[in-house]
């Protein structure tokens, strides 16, 4: 059963057969506003559903009776699966090279050695606790990290740094 309320959400079956069971119940009882996607807007809400429905795959195949060192395999070689699905659909072979490579692995940086002050050194590099590839709502909660100490982190890791000022 649906909760009323406002909803942004890609129509799924399941969602499609309890709009269906909504009006069957009571045509008259409920007001129901469907659009279609916008066309412009259609890649990126696609997207994000598609992410969503991936995430929770990969959490149920990670928490599916797996060896913790099976579980990142079996989760790579899942999203290969899907990588192979879109490039069977489309002409493009790059889709070929954008398979996860099998050990799973992050590329966190490159630096050259000579003349870059992260080169010099073999010590692991000044990082962020926060990733630069997601977006992060700093709270002062105790629980999460401080933001100045990231703001510090954050200038010490970069190689420019843009400023934009706010006139009032």
């Amino acid at each position: 059963m649906l909760k009323q309320g406002i909803y942004e959400q890609v129509i799924t079956k399941k969602i499609h057969d309890a709009l269906d069971l909504l009006q069957k119940k009571d045509p008259d009882a409920y007001y129901i506003n469907i659009e279609t996607i916008d066309v412009e807007e259609g890649r990126k809400k696609l997207a994000a559903y598609i992410y969503e429905v991936t995430r929770k795959a990969l959490h149920h195949v990670r928490d599916k009776d797996n060896r913790e060192d099976d579980s990142l395999a079996l989760q790579v070689k899942l999203c290969n699966e899907i990588i192979d699905q879109l490039a069977d659909a489309l002409p493009e072979e790059e889709f070929e090279e954008l398979k996860i490579w099998e050990q799973g692995e992050i590329l966190t940086s490159v630096y050259e050695k000579l003349n870059h002050p992260a080169g010099l050194s073999e010590r692991k590099e000044i990082r962020p606790v926060t990733p630069i590839s997601e977006s992060s709502l700093f709270t002062g909660s105790h629980y999460e990290p401080n933001i100045m100490e990231e703001l510090k982190k954050e200038i010490l890791s970069s190689d420019a740094i843009d400023w934009l000022g706010i006139l009032y």
